[in-house]
């Protein structure tokens, strides 16, 4: 069935076509919106642990949590120094886990971002959060 001359002339024209939406969208973007903000008001205990040692840090002002960074939501975030932190707690000991994990970190280093990953509860992994931090602000 051949198109007819009108459709061809109208479906060029800019009030006939629909207006092309971002990825991801409006209805993505206000339900993570508001899935951060459910994060910052019942913080997961292992983002509570690693906050209650980092408040100490002189940097900690610089810092926000669960922030908002494309598609995802990140833990940790100084947009002044793009530097992310990734509390990890026992879900991430997971193969399928640490996948996502590494794909996430990919992204976000190709957006510019340094990404540190702590392991919760672990003193160790803490420190060495703090030395790597350290260098990243300088």
């Amino acid at each position: 069935m051949a198109h007819s001359n009108t459709f061809k002339i109208l479906s060029k024209a800019s009030i006939y076509k629909r207006p092309k939406r971002k990825k991801g969208g409006i209805k993505r973007n206000s339900r993570m919106l508001r899935y951060a903000k459910k994060l910052n008001t019942n913080l997961p205990k292992s983002e509570i642990w690693f906050d209650e040692l980092f408040k100490t840090h002189p940097a900690y002002s610089l810092f926000l949590k669960n922030q908002i960074i494309g598609k995802y939501i990140v833990d940790v975030l100084c947009t002044e120094k793009k530097i992310v932190i990734e509390i990890d707690g026992s879900y991430h000991d997971r193969e399928d886990q640490i996948a996502k994990d590494f794909i996430k970190d990919l992204k976000l280093k190709k957006k510019g971002y340094t990404v540190i990953r702590v392991k919760a509860y672990d003193l160790d992994s803490f420190n060495k959060c703090i030395a790597a931090l350290e260098e990243a602000l300088r």
